[in-house]
């Protein structure tokens, strides 16, 4: 089962099912920053970090997540916007070139 989103003719989301057991499902979303396998680990990375480690040693092989949540409201409130604007985007103020998920927003 393949399911695709595309807006103006982009393709930002594709969501395979490679295996499912009754509800339980494994799949492969293909993002515009890299392929997550689910299920997944995601770590929280609230205010822009993840809590003692740097984003040279996420990249680290043993370390490197898929994905990283990052919480819109606590953004707001701390960096802020106009900081995270500064960096271009939320990737460019974390240093982090891999996928990224927040709970809205962009």
């Amino acid at each position: 089962m393949e399911t695709t989103t595309a807006p103006e003719g982009k393709v930002p989301l594709r969501f395979t099912v490679s295996k499912q057991l009754k509800f339980a499902r494994a799949s492969v979303m293909t993002l515009p920053h890299g392929e997550v396998i689910t299920p997944v680990f995601m770590p929280v990375g609230t205010k822009g970090t993840i809590k003692s480690l740097t984003s040279q040693q996420l990249y680290e092989p043993a370390l490197s997540p898929q994905i990283i949540l990052g919480n819109t409201y606590h953004l707001a409130l701390q960096p802020g916007t106009d900081l995270i604007a500064e960096f271009g985007s939320l990737h460019g103020f974390m240093n982090w070139k891999n996928n990224l998920l927040t709970d809205s927003g962009k």
